[in-house]
């Protein structure tokens, strides 16, 4: 199970997470007016790998890394920093969209280190992330880069909106299939969070 929680110090509220029911861990998060970040899997190394790495090298699993960033940081640029120079435990993909120009990034991890980083631009105003490395072609079995690439090219920035963006990217296949599990729209700049979980 699959809630949306809004987490407060105080009486002061601080951000909005979806997390698994029972555990201490993010799924993705959105700071309003500051900043939000979701995870994909990056499917390399190995459980006992990742297992050494946390007991005996003491790095984060990449969860907690997200959580601690969402408690610690307060604005997009210490956030990417952190998720950029941070050493965790498994290799995964850092998505984090900001509310200023170009704020928006796909951080690239490895175990231990960053294996590449793309950053939005005044050429780039997009970047889709799937499961697989965008220096690679994705998968025959599973392409979901390019269809999505596609549709938001010829939506265009200029009127996109949460709405068009779910109706017309999100829930189109490829992008929605047998395997998706949660689709989850966040506007840093508005607050605007919506998780539909699907299965």
């Amino acid at each position: 199970m699959t809630a949306t929680v809004q987490f407060y110090k105080g009486n002061q509220y601080q951000y909005t997470a979806d997390l698994v029911v029972g555990s201490i861990w993010y799924l993705n998060a959105i700071k309003p007016g500051k900043f939000a970040i979701s995870i994909n899997a990056r499917h390399t190394g190995t459980l006992p790998e990742n297992l050494i790495d946390l007991m005996v090298l003491g790095w984060l699993p990449t969860t907690w890394l997200l959580r601690r960033v969402m408690d610690e940081d307060d604005s997009y640029y210490s956030a990417f920093i952190k998720l950029r120079t941070t050493e965790v435990t498994t290799a995964i993909y850092f998505i984090i969209s900001g509310t200023g120009i170009n704020e928006g990034a796909v951080i690239e991890k490895d175990r231990g280190f960053v294996h590449a980083t793309y950053e939005l631009s005044d050429e780039v105003w997009y970047i889709v992330q799937t499961n697989y490395d965008r220096a690679k072609e994705d998968p025959y079995h599973d392409m979901r880069r390019y269809p999505a690439e596609a549709r938001i090219y010829d939506l265009g920035n200029i009127h996109m909106n949460e709405q068009i963006f779910f109706d017309k990217v999100m829930y189109k296949w490829p992008n929605f299939n047998l395997a998706t599990i949660f689709t989850s729209i966040m506007v840093p700049a508005t607050g605007y969070i919506n998780t539909t979980v699907w299965w």
